[in-house]
């Protein structure tokens, strides 16, 4: 007896297709925050030990992927365009989260300040860096070259 476990062809009609994709990415992102809080606490607290390497990978390949897929498709947000600001703004979030964490572990402000502004400098590189990709694919998507298929007799 044959047992498909997977079908190529879909049992789902178009709506309920749609419906679960819509499911299956808030569980993406419901997963991906629970993991961000998890880790967040921990660091925190100052409880991070090599038995959340397993979380932190999870992590962090969950988010390689999610960047890199939207990139690839030429999309940077639903709700923000890519640009100098919205990068600067999220590296100072990215920056004042971990330098306040760093703050609430051991109240030493040299430490937050090393931590924060080199976190800041490293979020911002990174995501003028993914910009730069995400525009030149957006182009890419947008103008497509035409091949020229004449063939000159």
């Amino acid at each position: 007896m044959k047992v498909k476990w997977f079908s190529k062809y879909s049992q789902l009609d178009e709506m309920q297709e749609l419906t679960l994709r819509r499911i299956e990415g808030r569980a993406f992102w419901l997963v991906w925050a629970g993991l961000l809080i998890d880790i967040a606490v921990q660091s925190a607290l100052g409880t991070i030990d090599k038995n959340m390497i397993g979380e932190l990978l999870i992590f962090l390949i969950g988010s390689i992927y999610a960047v890199g897929a939207s990139v690839r498709s030429g999309i940077w947000d639903r709700h923000f365009k890519a640009s100098f600001t919205v990068n600067l703004l999220g590296s100072l979030v990215a920056g004042a989260v971990v330098g306040g964490t760093q703050y609430i572990r051991n109240s030493y402000w040299l430490r937050t300040l090393l931590a924060g502004g080199f976190t800041f400098l490293l979020t911002l590189f990174v995501l003028q860096t993914t910009m730069h990709f995400y525009e030149k694919r957006h182009q890419e998507l947008e103008h497509p070259k035409e091949e020229d298929d004449e063939s000159e007799d």
